[in-house]
């Protein structure tokens, strides 16, 4: 059990002071973490900063892209998509059972809280003469995020974009977001699942299914062999 103190020192803002290194570690390799479900970005202090100095911007996640295919498992590749949501701190190429065949990779990821969370990506295969390819990503240890907007800090009913506000309402049967980004969650988002992708924007009835691959959460990408 780790030993350590905790200060306020502002609103939201706390100092956790260890009696060990071995600790200290301890905590900064095991982020993110959260209390009661709300994200708690951890930094290194130093005492020659100021605290307006010290950047509460991103957190780390270990991610992981689900149904890649077996040519494209790489660690260059591993790194690349890291990339895509943020700046890629490392890769693990062995987290997943499955032998020669992996049934997903991780990629431990800075990620700017202000950007909505990307929930997967269009593989592009044209060189191969294949169709596009959906590949999701689930984010382990994910806390508490808006469902509508895909950004950490609120929920969906105080979101105040637009988009949350229908799914709120009714108005869209199923938004971009869901608990389906979560490790904990064996689903995949709704008609996003590893497949092959035909048109990428799916109709269900005379209801919105919602835009699941606008600009914001998704990258088309092309990945090395």
């Amino acid at each position: 059990m780790m030993e350590f103190k905790v200060s306020v020192i502002d609103r939201n803002v706390f100092l956790f002071s260890f009696n060990h290194e071995a600790d200290v570690r301890r905590a900064w390799d095991r982020r993110p973490w959260s209390i009661k479900g709300e994200h708690l970005i951890l930094k290194k202090f130093r005492a020659y900063l100021s605290l307006n100095e010290v950047d509460f911007s991103t957190i780390v996640f270990w991610v992981q892209d689900h149904g890649l295919p077996l040519n494209k498992q790489s660690k260059e590749n591993i790194f690349k998509i890291g990339g895509f949501l943020g700046r890629t701190l490392d890769v693990d190429l062995v987290g997943s059972r499955g032998g020669v065949w992996k049934i997903f990779f991780r990629a431990r990821v800075e990620v700017d809280v202000s950007c909505p969370l990307y929930a997967g990506f269009p593989l592009d295969r044209d060189d191969q003469g294949l169709p596009m390819l959906w590949v999701p990503f689930k984010f382990e240890k994910l806390g508490n995020f808006c469902y509508g907007c895909g950004r950490l800090g609120h929920d969906l009913r105080s979101c105040l974009e637009e988009e949350s506000q229908r799914i709120v309402k009714g108005n869209v049967f199923q938004g971009n977001y869901g608990n389906w980004l979560c490790v904990e969650n064996n689903d995949f988002q709704p008609g996003f699942s590893p497949k092959v992708l035909g048109k990428l924007v799916p109709t269900e009835g005379d209801r919105e299914v919602g835009r699941s691959v606008q600009k914001s959460n998704i990258v088309e990408a092309s990945l090395r062999n």
